[in-house]
């Protein structure tokens, strides 16, 4: 927006906006999301030449250093707390008061070490620990540390184990890559942007035919054929042709019923590889 609808949205009385100052830096934010730091929805205001102000993702400055800052500072102003595994109370986000943190709260008979290991294997309980418990579990089972204000939306993810949850936060793409190898990650991505249910698609047995796709893809160039034959891979028969043009592939209220689902599949496909899948295809083999 312009600086001057953005200074009248900052005074407008029914305006839901929040926002505040770091370094020189606006965030607003947004209201799509919760204004918790756990889960923030802040959004980066950045004057550009043209006097306009555009909205940045939100993980592109939950994890700076200026972002972690100020989260650390509203996490110390508040009052509430949880029980760690050190058997102290720590201050969160959606604990309870120290008063009744205090009277529950005790050492686990476990050295902390040996009861981080044991609850990366059934994380369920861990969302009830402080922020730092949590951090420490998710290393234990991703191998590498995710920000404090990013953890408990990783471990919720690791904990329900749908693709789509898990593929959605960013910061465990390296972890995804590495458990499922970048030839089944490509897949499920493609899977999902179809979608087509996961539990549907027996992944090792189209790793041959892909790799394939993709080497042929390499030397011909030929992407309306590659867009075509990765779509084939999910569908025992298709109706179209391979060369159809893609002014051909406008639904059509009279188009049989297969023929719709094919035409938006490819769209999807072409979509998909557009957005991302060409970055992805480069690392298979």
């Amino acid at each position: 927006m312009t600086l001057s609808c953005f200074l009248k949205e900052l005074i407008r009385p029914l305006a839901t906006y929040t926002f505040f100052v770091i370094n020189d830096t606006i965030y607003r934010n947004n209201t799509h999301y919760t204004p918790n730091p756990l889960d923030s929805g802040w959004e980066k205001l950045q004057l550009l030449p043209s006097i306009r102000w555009i909205g940045v993702d939100v993980t592109s400055i939950s994890n700076t250093p200026v972002f972690l800052d100020y989260y650390n500072d509203r996490l110390q102003e508040i009052e509430l707390y949880r029980c760690g595994a050190n058997g102290l109370c720590q201050k969160d986000f959606d604990g309870v008061s120290f008063e009744e943190c205090q009277a529950t709260c005790k050492l686990n008979r476990l050295i902390p070490d040996l009861y981080y290991k044991v609850l990366s294997y059934a994380p369920e309980s861990s969302l009830q620990l402080p922020l730092n418990d949590q951090v420490r579990i998710v290393r234990d089972m991703i191998g590498y540390t995710v920000p404090l204000t990013r953890v408990t939306r990783a471990l919720e993810a690791l904990i329900n184990g749908g693709w789509p949850r898990l593929v959605d936060v960013k910061e465990l793409l390296p972890y995804l890559k590495t458990k499922y190898g970048v030839t089944e990650f490509y897949l499920r991505e493609l899977t999902d942007h179809l979608n087509i249910s996961a539990r549907s698609v027996n992944y090792p047995a189209l790793y041959q035919p892909f790799t394939e796709l993709v080497r042929t893809y390499r030397v011909t160039t030929d992407f309306r054929r590659f867009r075509y034959e990765l779509l084939s891979l999910f569908h025992a028969t298709l109706e179209l042709d391979a060369d159809i043009a893609d002014v051909d592939l406008l639904l059509d209220d009279n188009d049989p019923l297969d023929v719709m689902v094919e035409k938006s599949g490819l769209f999807r496909v072409e979509d998909f590889i557009n957005a991302v899948g060409k970055d992805l295809l480069r690392d298979v083999v």
